[in-house]
């Protein structure tokens, strides 16, 4: 299996490592904008809001909202149902996918003996996961949940396809 409690444990540690940074950067702007009120000066107040505020959003939206996005994935990847898909590599992705807050890598395989395109199926690998040695052609076991895959397993041989 790709991942273990300890993706989850880590994610949260980073989650309130995350938090905090937002809170401690804030301040500064917070301390602006109290010194602007208790002087009245009203460009000082407007400045150290207006500072607290961007720097609030920039931080969530880089830092913290990739973090509890992340952390969504994580919790659904638990507590979901998964199931197993023998089939052939046909497509490796080289780029990253941005799907659900997550990046992830783009495997394609097709269950069917006669390679039919009709038989094709797109699986996500976490980006962040080492990629398994496989290359187009070699006959897998992807155990996921719905399309994000949890494991990656040789198939023996390719009798035991389905």
């Amino acid at each position: 299996m790709l991942y273990q409690e300890s993706d989850y444990t880590e994610n949260l540690a980073g989650i309130r490592r995350e938090r905090m940074m937002l809170y401690l950067l804030a301040i500064p702007g917070l301390v602006l904008c109290v010194a602007g009120f208790v002087i009245r000066n009203q460009i000082m107040a407007s400045v150290g809001l207006f500072l607290m505020i961007a720097e609030m959003i920039y931080t969530y939206d880089m830092r913290l909202g990739p973090l509890k996005r992340y952390k969504a994935y994580l919790g659904e990847i638990r507590e979901g149902l998964s199931h197993d898909t023998r089939g052939v590599v046909m497509r490796i992705g080289e780029e990253p996918v941005f799907t659900e807050g997550v990046f992830f890598r783009e495997y394609l395989i097709n269950i069917y003996k006669d390679r039919a395109e009709d038989g094709e199926r797109r699986f996500l690998l976490d980006w962040q996961k080492p990629v398994p040695e496989f290359v187009v052609g070699d006959y897998v076991v992807i155990h996921s949940h719905g399309v994000y895959v949890l494991g990656i397993s040789p198939l023996e041989s390719q009798h035991e396809e389905q």
